[in-house]
């Protein structure tokens, strides 16, 4: 906060010199009070932000420190996660500014992490960042090639047109609701056992990659500190699954 007011003193003197170097009937006063006022409630707004996840990662650390995890609380390059780029989630990374922050690992029983992934969405005056909580697992046997999402109005016109779905016939519902795609499908049919599409029958809105040797697992949502504790049993739940 104290450094987004001090920037905020700077820019408002600066405003003022260089106003008041023209001529000064063509000064408006009320113009530059407005000025002044938009720069501080942005300075303001910017202090919170800082503050808010200062003290989100604190409480993370606390949580990561239950959870038998280190932390790291570092803004760092989708690098840091191993083989990250055969995962289609961190191919945003190379292009719009993707970043793991709040990261959770060196479990002493599993190789696991638990972090969160942010990057730009859209572009110019209308672009935004997004925050996701994601769960990354190392497998304990070499699986198919997967990815699966739900399935939105967008998938199910691609797959009008020939886009890979692979459909379960023994589970309408699920393959209604998600788009599952792999290499080998065969191999991936066999991998989502009944207990596996029981699982996302009771627990929609996963998504779940797998590039043959780590997984990872998020919901397209930022979790609150409070919900990390569940979501993280849960991923666990469904990393055993596919172990099984």
């Amino acid at each position: 906060m104290k450094k987004s007011l001090s920037g905020f003193l700077l820019i408002s003197m600066t405003t003022i010199v260089f106003a008041s170097r023209g001529n000064p009937k063509d000064f408006d006063l009320t113009k530059l009070t407005w000025l002044l006022l938009i720069l501080l409630a942005i300075a303001i707004w910017i202090g919170i932000s800082r503050r808010r996840e200062k003290v989100r990662s604190g409480t993370l650390e606390i949580i990561a420190q239950k959870l038998g995890y280190q932390f790291d609380s570092a803004v760092n390059k989708a690098e840091i996660i191993p083989d990250h780029r055969n995962f289609n989630l961190f191919l945003r990374a190379t292009w719009v500014q993707g970043r793991v922050l709040n990261r959770m690992y060196g479990h002493p029983n599993h190789d696991s992490m638990i972090f969160e992934y942010r990057f730009k969405k859209g572009s110019g005056k209308h672009s935004r960042l997004v925050y996701q909580t994601v769960i990354y697992f190392s497998n304990l046997a070499y699986l198919p090639i997967f990815a699966m999402r739900p399935e939105n109005v967008i998938h199910k016109f691609g797959s009008l047109l020939g886009y890979q779905d692979i459909d379960i016939e023994t589970h309408p519902d699920f393959s209604e609701h998600y788009l599952l795609k792999g290499n080998d499908e065969k191999a991936v049919r066999l991998l989502f056992t009944t207990y596996l599409l029981d699982f996302f029958g009771s627990h929609p809105g996963f998504s779940v990659e797998c590039n043959g040797t780590h997984m990872i697992v998020h919901d397209c949502k930022r979790k609150e500190p409070e919900q990390i504790g569940l979501f993280y049993e849960q991923c666990k739940e469904l990393h055993e699954l596919f172990n099984k």
